[in-house]
């Protein structure tokens, strides 16, 4: 048996021992398609040996790095295509640049992967449609998504609400199973009137209840909303009792700044919804409120919105209800003990079961070793609170080995709040990054 200019196997004629070299063959064929190797890189470029590229089908580079560094692979004529999978699991915060001698290069950030594919002169991003077709699309009408492989960003993108092709059966609007949600209102008891307002100042809502809370570094005290660095869409109801104008805003309290103004609303002496809605983005932890401005509200009722008065019993009122969504988010934690730590946490209303598939990775922040697990838990809340419970979870799928690591994963109920929760366990005197991957599949009457 010998091998191609790019390491992959070949027969060659009359040679002794046939079914013996075809079965090495094979083997060698399967692994430049499948076989994982790490690297560690000595903080400067580096060349890939031609065993390297051609024995492997997905490489990972590790190491500290004090600057961006490239990867050079060797070329093989124009006439040789070639494809495989690289991943920057170096430390320092660096890109990698892959590509031959000369010719175009793909830049691979800090903690992601992507397919590579060259031509012997230049390499591009997999999933190019210069290259090749590659179906990509995954519809999921039931959540209201569909993801795509984004070839100028190698990673998958997707496609929320009105803008899902539908069947005929489903309608937009939907948040996707990646995306964090926190969602908050202004709850009074039964037939309780909303706060007073004040005219022409603006006035600091009432927000005291938290529904759901996926959001990492998320938290409601005081009527205010923290929230960490990222990127968000805030969907607000707002209502009051005016004489004539009415109008709201959300308010960076941190940095003093407006962030969104809501529609403008006008009313004699009747109560006036405005809906507060947009996209924004802060570099760092930040503290917000929802305020309102009113101008010629009645000195009777003082601008407050109105109870429901109805005759038949309500569990409570509400005044104010946002939805906050974090666009660029996973489930995130890091544990620097052995304590366990919440994930996530999620409430689960009354006569609803869900299904929960969560896939967890941990990351040694020192060393660069991964460890996944992915467990299944099947969870029902009867008729309200105290009534959530776990009917039965998968044993956990463990992929990766690491040394020294006590480490684990599990989902539970708290029956007092009526929520379901991941929780990890990180190991003593080590740093863990841990994210999650969840996909949820909600029944309810």
């Amino acid at each position: 048996m010998t091998f191609d200019r790019t390491q992959k196997p070949e027969m060659i004629r009359n040679q002794p021992g046939n079914y013996l070299s075809h079965n090495a063959a094979v083997q060698a064929l399967e692994d430049s398609v499948n076989k994982h190797t790490t690297h560690a890189l000595s903080d400067a470029d580096y060349t890939l040996t031609t065993a390297q590229f051609g024995e492997f089908g997905f490489i990972e580079f590790t190491g500290a790095l004090t600057a961006a560094r490239k990867i050079t692979i060797p070329a093989f004529g124009s006439n040789q295509h070639i494809r495989a999978v690289y991943r920057n699991g170096t430390s320092g915060g660096f890109d990698l640049t892959v590509g031959y001698s000369t010719g175009a290069t793909v830049t691979i950030a800090h903690g992601q992967q992507c397919e590579i594919q060259g031509d012997g002169t230049d390499v591009i991003r997999g999933g190019d449609p210069n290259v090749m077709d590659l179906p990509s699309v995954t519809v999921n009408e039931t959540e209201d998504w569909f993801s795509f492989y984004d070839s100028s960003s190698g990673q998958l993108a997707r496609v929320l609400g009105e803008n899902l092709p539908s069947s005929g059966g489903g309608g937009g609007g939907g948040v996707g199973p990646a995306d964090l949600i926190l969602h908050v209102q202004d709850q009074k008891a039964e037939d309780t009137n909303g706060q007073s307002l004040t005219d022409d100042v603006w006035n600091t809502r009432d927000i005291n209840t938290v529904l759901t809370n996926q959001i990492v570094g998320a938290s409601l005290a005081a009527n205010r909303i923290t929230l960490a660095a990222g990127t968000y869409f805030i969907s607000a109801i707002i209502d009051a009792h005016v004489g004539h104008r009415h109008i709201s805003r959300l308010e960076n309290i941190t940095d003093a700044t407006e962030v969104l103004l809501s529609v403008n609303t006008f009313a004699v002496t009747e109560s006036s919804t405005t809906f507060l809605r947009g996209r924004f983005t802060i570099s760092a932890e930040k503290d917000f409120e929802i305020q309102t401005l009113v101008a010629g509200s009645t000195a009777a009722l003082g601008g407050f919105a109105i109870g429901s008065g109805t005759p038949t019993a309500i569990s409570h009122e509400t005044y104010l209800d946002a939805v906050i969504v974090q666009l660029d988010g996973v489930p995130g934690v890091q544990t620097t003990n052995a304590t366990q730590t919440t994930l996530l946490n999620e409430a689960l209303a009354a006569y609803t079961g869900i299904l929960i598939e969560a896939t967890v990775q941990g990351r040694e922040a020192a060393t660069g070793a991964v460890f996944g697990q992915t467990l299944t838990a099947l969870v029902r809340n009867e008729a309200g609170t105290g009534s959530i419970s776990t009917v039965q979870k998968s044993t956990a799928v463990s992929i990766g080995t690491v040394t020294g690591w006590a480490v684990d994963m599990d989902i539970d109920t708290v029956p007092a709040l009526d929520e379901w929760r991941l929780r990890v366990t990180g190991a003593a005197a080590m740093t863990i990054d841990w994210t999650a991957s969840i996909k949820r599949i909600v029944q309810a009457d």
